[in-house]
């Protein structure tokens, strides 16, 4: 029988410290695998969740060692969004909490609390909205003033000649 270098099966055990994790596979008798590495794509961290189907590419020297190259989209998990030229990347386990999307010529970024850290310094999205509400409401105050301004009556000034 050939061996089976690609297989997949669910997450069983997490070493998050690591980016390894245990493998569970329902169609072998629920056999666990050794700790293995996943794919970083990129120094990317991600964690799957425990349970999550994930495929596994198995060492061609023996089924001992293999690497977790991570979820996968199919009927039964959809990806949130779709289409050419589109990207998105999900930040939290649960889909649509945390991400960045660029979809229409638009890039879009969600989260609970948005941080911008630089070497000036930091600064929030809530932070950067307070201000847009204060400006708004400086420039209203100052459109108020300046109609009201319109319609004050100036005493009349006499022009002097020399």
């Amino acid at each position: 029988m050939a061996e089976k270098y690609i297989r997949i099966g669910k997450i069983s055990k997490i070493d998050y410290e690591n980016g390894m994790a245990e493998v569970t596979y329902p169609d072998m008798d629920n056999a666990v695998t050794a700790p293995f590495p996943l794919l970083s794509f990129n120094d990317e961290y991600k964690m799957p969740k425990i349970g999550e189907e994930v495929a596994v590419l198995h060492l061609s020297n023996g089924t001992a060692n293999g690497i977790i190259l991570g979820p996968y989209w199919n009927i039964a998990k959809p990806p949130a969004v779709s289409g050419e030229n589109v990207f998105r990347k999900e930040f939290s386990k649960t889909p649509g909490q945390a991400y960045v999307q660029f979809k229409d010529g638009t890039v879009e970024y969600r989260g609970p609390a948005i941080r911008y850290v630089c070497a000036s310094g930091t600064f929030t999205a809530a932070q950067v909205l307070k201000l847009f509400d204060r400006v708004g409401a400086l420039e209203k105050a100052n459109k108020e003033l300046t109609r009201k301004r319109r319609y004050r009556r100036w005493p009349k000034l006499e022009i002097l000649e020399s």
